[in-house]
Order: structure tokens, then C-alpha cells, then sequence
């Protein structure tokens, strides 16, 4: 039997050891590249659009940079857009752009509707006249997650985004604060029944009536006016005298509101029962109110509860005689 020497056996290990870093280094999974789903600075962005898909029934959605105030999103007409989605929509592209892709073949496109044709939302960002970015959104693969792909890459995302976030409804966008009195409320008042104005120490008092303010009444109407939240615009402007209008004053500035309920529906038929004609009532009592302010041309749609805080008469807004005595 041949015997191995000393040099052999460590010629041997050697050999051992090199075929052994290299089986390591064959199995090893080869460096990936980390490619970003956006590759540029939202800040650059200065219009959007979005669209749905081909069964939706909403139309297109275009949201650009007021020129007036470079800040500030609207949408055709100048109508503000709620700051607050550009915002979210700003930072998930942010966030998530350095994230491993999902998927990355048309197969998975076609299941995932990321297709050019078959999508859920298709958001184009554009930064003057150019477009920057085109992408396609689609199924969810969780709560709050959704996939998306760029139009120019294979590569499949799943990002921290859902598509109610990218709404096709105009109000859905709106800046539901628009027409809000300025802070600061000074004045305020129905014309020809009652005016209320602050005094010298800042409390609420009614100067032509003899009877004492309910302050507290109305501080929370001056409150309502300034957080003042309208459901979206009106389709429709009445021809009709408004039903009930204040005129407000607060930093130097005069701001009317004239607010229309809505028109009960006549009933076509005497012969309906008491029944039908109650459902009536409650409809009518569900329905939106309108309102006009001075600081916008449209009418706007706003909760007929609100406008129901807000119809406060002078009995309402006064304290009764015995009760003075008793304080």
C-alpha cells in the first residue's frame, strides 16, 4: 500500500479547499440590481393625470400647480385641491421607490392589470409640456398595497398605495374648506333679523337688542363658520331667493353666505297615502343643501345638518328675562 508523505496529504487539502471556495462561489446568487420604480424629484411635478380603467365610468382627472401660487394644486376652473392626497401621493413615491419588484414578466402584468391596456388607474405625471412618468396601477395584493409598473419597465412593484387614493370623482379631490370664513370672526349676523359683534373685552353681544347674548351660542356659530366643510360642487344654481343668508365679518374682510334647502318634490298624486307622503319628507330632509359665498362663483353642496346649527333666530341667540333675574 502506497504511503502518502506530509507533502502530498498538504497538497491534497489544498486542492480540497480551492474546490470548495469555488463550489461556494458558483452557488452563490448572483449581485441583483436595485432599479428605483420613479427616477426623479416629485417636486418637479406640476400636473397630473388620472384615468381609470376601461370599466369605470368616471372620465379623467387633471390636477395641476396654480400659476398664482406655486404651492397650491388645482384642478380646471381653479377649484383648490385638497393638499393633504398630493401630499400622501408625494411621499409613497418617495418612500417606496427603492423597493424590490415583485414581478417582471407579461404574464404577471396581464394577472396583476398592469397592462397598457387593462389597468385600474393609469396616474401621467408630467413637469411642464413633458411627461415624466406614466403608470399603470392595478390589483391589491394587500390592505392598503397595491401593484403598479412604469410604463417603459417590465418590472412589477407593490407599493404602499390603494386605489382609492387616486379617486376619479372631482369632489373626492376637492378642498372641502374652501369657502371657510377667515378666522378671526368679528361680526357676524342674518340681515334684518339680528347682528352679533365682539365688544372691547372679545365677548359676543347682540347691539340692538336689550335682552343678554348667549355667548356661548354664539361663539359655536362663529366656530361653524370658520371650519365650514362643503361636500362638493353643485351641478345646479337656484333660481330662487336663498333661504337663509349671514353676512360675516372677520379681518377686515365682508363674506356673504346664502344657503338654499332643498325643494320638497311635489306629489303628483292626491291620492297618495300618509306613508308615501312622509318618505317624501325624509328624502327631502336627506338631501344636500346649497350654498353661494362671496368668495367663490360656484355653488357648492353642503350637509343639511349643518345649515340646521346654523338657523338660530334671535329668540335662539338671547337669554330670557328670568333667567337674568335668577343669575
Amino acid at each position: 500500500m502506497m504511503r502518502l508523505t506530509q507533502k502530498t496529504i498538504n497538497v491534497l487539502i489544498g486542492v480540497l479547499a480551492a474546490q470548495a471556495v469555488l463550489a461556494v462561489l458558483l452557488l452563490m446568487p448572483r449581485e441583483q440590481t436595485l432599479d428605483p420604480l420613479v427616477t426623479f424629484d416629485f417636486a418637479i411635478v406640476d400636473e397630473l393625470r388620472i384615468a381609470g380603467g376601461q370599466e369605470q365610468e368616471d372620465g379623467l382627472i387633471e390636477l395641476f400647480l396654480n400659476d398664482e401660487n406655486s404651492d397650491a394644486w388645482a384642478m380646471p376652473g381653479g377649484l383648490p385641491v385638497d393638499a393633504s392626497r398630493i401630499e400622501s401621493l408625494s411621499e409613497v413615491l418617495e418612500r417606496d421607490r427603492w423597493t424590490w419588484p415583485v414581478a417582471s414578466t407579461s404574464d404577471a402584468a396581464k394577472r396583476f392589470e398592469v397592462t397598457d391596456e387593462n389597468f385600474q388607474r393609469r396616474l401621467q405625471l408630467l413637469a411642464g409640456e413633458d411627461e415624466i412618468a406614466m403608470l399603470y396601477l392595478g390589483t391589491s395584493p394587500g390592505f392598503r398595497r397595491i401593484h403598479v409598473r412604469e410604463a417603459d419597465s417590465e418590472k412589477i412593484y407593490a407599493i404602499e398605495l390603494a386605489a382609492y387614493d387616486l379617486p376619479l370623482k372631482q369632489d373626492d379631490w376637492l378642498d372641502k374648506s374652501l369657502i371657510e370664513a377667515p378666522a378671526g370672526i368679528e361680526a357676524m349676523g342674518r340681515p334684518g333679523l339680528w347682528e352679533a359683534e365682539l365688544d372691547g373685552e372679545g365677548e359676543w353681544t347682540l347691539p340692538n337688542s336689550s335682552l343678554a347674548a348667549k355667548r356661548s351660542e354664539l361663539a359655536s356659530m362663529a366656530t361653524r363658520f370658520e371650519t365650514l366643510r362643503v361636500i362638493g360642487v353643485s351641478e345646479e344654481a337656484p333660481d330662487r331667493a336663498p333661504d337663509l343668508s349671514f353676512e360675516i365679518t372677520a379681518a377686515g374682510v365682508n363674506v356673504r353666505y346664502d344657503f338654499y334647502r332643498p325643494e320638497e318634490e311635489e306629489n303628483e298624486d292626491k291620492n297618495d297615502n300618509a306613508d308615501e307622503s312622509e318618505d317624501a319628507e325624509l328624502s327631502a330632509s336627506i338631501r344636500d343643501t346649497l350654498v353661494k359665498s362671496s368668495l367663490r362663483d360656484e355653488y357648492f353642496r353642503v350637509s343639511s345638518f349643518t345649515v340646521d346649527q346654523l338657523d338660530k333666530t334671535l329668540e335662539d341667540l338671547t337669554e330670557a328675562l328670568a333667567e337674568e333675574a335668577d343669575s
